[in-house]
Parts: structure tokens; C-alpha cells; sequence
């Protein structure tokens, strides 16, 4: 992603990691023949820049990494018993937190 502008990289990353995610709770639901849907979620991408200064001049800079940071992801869930609540509920949570990590 080094040559893609940072408003596009971001734009991408976001969009990648909602992609990842809803695919993942479709999958989970799917395996336990209920119903999963995505509600009003937040998210942050961002990318730090590193500015390199020659005698107080800026002189480059770099991206230094990016981060995604998803502050909350609720999901409506309807499924048959508890147990494939609990189930889905801790598979979705994972999957969620593995998609922060490898969308970059």
C-alpha cells in the first residue's frame, strides 16, 4: 500500500475490515443456522507520518505504520439455544479482533 495516497490506503483498510468482518459473522451464523447482522459500528484508521529534519528543515518523512482501532462492533444475533449464543458470540468477537490486526 506504500504508493496508494493515505486517504486512499485508509479508505481501503476500513473498507477491508468491515468486508472481512461481516463475511466472518456470516460464516458463523451460517454454521449455526441462525441470523447475524452488523448495527451502527465505529471504527478508527489511522497512519503515523515520521518527519526526518535537517537542522530544524524538514527533510523526509515516512509512514511509520498504521492502526485500526475498532471501538465498538454490535451485531444483532438470533439463534435457537443459549449455547450457540455463547458460542457465536465469543467466534465473532475473535474473528473481529484477527481482522483488526490483518487488514495492513
Amino acid at each position: 500500500m506504500a504508493s496508494l495516497p493515505t486517504r486512499d490506503a485508509l479508505y481501503y483498510g476500513g473498507l477491508l475490515y468491515w468486508a472481512i468482518s461481516d463475511h466472518l459473522e456470516e460464516q458463523a451464523a451460517r454454521s449455526a443456522d441462525a441470523v447475524a447482522l452488523r448495527l451502527p459500528s465505529i471504527g478508527a484508521f489511522a497512519q503515523s507520518y515520521e518527519v526526518s529534519y535537517f537542522f530544524g528543515i524538514p527533510r523526509s518523512g515516512f509512514v511509520a505504520g498504521q492502526v485500526t482501532d475498532v471501538k465498538a462492533a454490535r451485531i444483532g444475533l438470533t439463534v435457537r439455544n443459549a449455547e450457540d449464543r455463547t458460542r457465536m458470540s465469543l467466534h465473532i468477537g475473535s474473528t473481529g479482533s484477527m481482522a483488526e490486526s490483518a487488514i495492513w
